[in-house]
């Protein structure tokens, strides 16, 4: 985005019912812009008519007001905190699933099927989340792991079979430094890697944006520090669970092997 379309999108963010509810002229003169500025915004966020975004916008407003977000603030009362909190991951749930088709999870599962190794890896928070999912696939016979540090990665990537292996990036901001080094290196060997990224991420920007696949996850734009994202964390967990349930139920192979596994466990606890 060029530098006039990047304030009209974040005066259009700060005020989304407003915009919602101005012609293609009255957008233009409020927010001091050219018709054509506004109309190549459009494009750029790939909406085919003014109406579609103003729609699109409009429905965002609303869940925001139905989650009811307070900004980030001092707050005394524990009720308030605790439905601030539940209101952050409801947001964050109910847009990412607008924001993923089937078809993104379609692939991702096949994606996982097909390949003989997994390979996940994240920094901080996102490195808890991802290690979650990589855990669960090993215990139900996927070759899954995380690796603690960016070198065990490159080693890993010189000695991998990049047809046989994917690797599943998690990064809240889209320019971790870290994943994306590791994104270059992972292109260099001509592998594939899944992101999974904030939808206001940049990691359009760089190399991260040549992902195999990318699900995109919702974060209130009213959640303005780095730490800690309610939303972010909680739609990374949700993904993990999603992926995890696919992989389970896509044979009855799987599904008899759990209730086995089940069964088993319930045995121990009986006896233990």
């Amino acid at each position: 985005m060029t530098k006039t379309e990047q304030y009209l999108y974040k005066r259009i963010l700060e005020d989304k019912l407003t915009f919602s509810r101005y012609t293609l002229k009255e957008i233009s003169e409020n927010y001091f812009v050219s018709e054509t500025v506004v109309l190549r915004l459009m494009n750029k966020l790939n909406f085919s008519s003014l109406k579609e975004m103003q729609a699109k916008l409009y429905s965002d407003y609303e869940m925001e007001s139905l989650t009811n977000i307070e900004d980030n603030h001092l707050i005394d009362d524990v009720e308030e905190v605790i439905n601030n909190t539940f209101a952050k991951s409801l947001y964050g749930l109910i847009m990412t699933r607008k924001k993923n088709n089937v078809d993104t999870f379609k692939t991702i599962r096949e994606i996982f099927m097909t390949r003989k190794s997994i390979i996940f890896f994240g920094i901080g928070n996102s490195h808890s989340v991802a290690k979650m999912l990589s855990d669960s696939l090993r215990k139900i016979g996927f070759n899954s792991y995380i690796f603690g540090s960016t070198k065990e990665v490159l080693i890993f990537i010189e000695f991998c079979d990049p047809k046989d292996t994917i690797f599943v990036f998690y990064t809240n901001s889209g320019k971790t430094h870290e994943v994306v080094f590791l994104a270059k290196n992972v292109i260099k060997m001509n592998g594939e890697f899944i992101l999974v990224t904030n939808e206001n991420s940049d990691y359009h920007s760089n190399e991260l944006s040549k992902a195999r696949c990318v699900f995109e996850y919702a974060v209130s734009s009213k959640e303005h520090y780095a730490f800690p994202i309610v939303s972010a964390q909680f739609c990374q967990a949700i993904f993990n669970n999603i992926i995890l349930n696919l992989l389970i139920s896509s044979s009855d192979d799987f599904m008899n092997k759990l209730d086995e596994a089940t069964k088993n466990l319930n045995s121990w606890n009986e006896k233990n």
